[in-house]
């Protein structure tokens, strides 16, 4: 049978207007719908996600993303089993904000192996509008109890996204929520520190999926733009993350350090694309991720 409590609780977070984990709620995301094998969580439109040049910055929604791809995979799974993402693809189709006031990320199941399932959904504005096509593969992961999922406030609203920040030109969100940090560039290759504590947590205590993503879509972004600055105005980007070890910490209250490395691959004036790789505090290999961004 699925998992009827994972929906429900996704359905008492809606109801609330609130999320499921502090680390939806340290990136403003909510809980909107839920059944067996399909997902919704919403994001409301505001700087956060924004680039610094006023465009919608993919790795803000990664978050959410990895919310609705992994939960839609298991809610229709048996009590018992949980998931871990393996990969995910994003294919954003436009970066420019419009008019939107709000956006709906939804994701459904596909298909469920023997030990792994696929999931694919879309990011879409209030008007309807595609923003973003999603797809995942997720691996089983035994579970002996259901995982403390606390309701909490969505908490985005309260910070202050006017004051200035760092030189490093990353998106506010990343610098602000995870701490990352441009520490060096040159050759075509940059270098971004982040930390991972524990409000950027998923409910197994690993650093989620979503905030690896973003931290590598920053990571590529950057790549780029300093390798071709006419790529700042990309009308769209796709992304591929793959997870090759969790992030995890020693105590609660750790805030281990990682590291993510790009290196641009070609970087045109119309398009371009970068590879990196993130390696955690022991150096170990932790996400491998691709990135092109094109400018029409």
């Amino acid at each position: 049978m699925p998992k009827q409590w994972l929906v429900e609780r996704i359905h008492a977070a809606a109801a609330e207007e609130a999320t499921l984990l502090p680390v939806h709620a340290t990136f403003g995301v909510r809980a909107l719908e839920a059944r067996p094998g399909y997902t919704q969580f919403g994001q409301r439109m505001g700087p956060w996600l924004l680039d610094r040049a006023g465009r919608l910055c993919p790795g803000a929604f990664m978050i959410a993303a990895d919310a609705a791809l992994g939960s839609a995979v298991s809610t229709a799974l048996a009590d018992g089993l949980s998931v871990m993402s393996l990969n995910i693809h994003a294919q954003f189709v436009t970066l420019d904000p419009g008019a939107a006031d709000d956006f709906t990320v939804q994701a459904e199941a596909r298909h469920l192996g023997p030990t792994s399932g696929f999931a694919a959904g879309e990011i879409v504005d209030g008007a309807g509008r595609l923003i973003a096509r999603l797809s995942t593969q997720c691996g089983y992961v035994p579970i002996a109890e259901p995982p403390a999922i606390a309701v909490g406030p969505v908490r985005i609203g309260e910070e202050d996204w006017t004051a200035p920040g760092s030189p490093g030109g990353l998106a506010a969100i990343a610098e602000r929520q995870v701490g990352a940090r441009l520490v060096d560039r040159g050759d075509g290759r940059i270098t971004i520190t982040a930390e991972s504590g524990p409000a950027v947590r998923n409910s197994r205590g690993v650093l989620q999926g979503g905030v690896l993503g973003l931290l590598a879509e920053q990571a590529l972004t950057a790549c780029l733009v300093r390798s071709s600055p006419a790529l700042v105005d990309a009308d769209t980007m796709e992304l591929d993350v793959s997870y090759l070890r969790g992030v995890a910490a020693e105590q609660p209250d750790d805030r281990p350090v990682i590291e993510l490395t790009a290196r641009a691959e070609h970087a045109g004036r119309r398009f371009g694309v970068a590879r990196a790789t993130c390696r955690d505090a022991a150096g170990r290999l932790v996400v491998s991720a691709v990135g092109s961004r094109y400018a029409g």
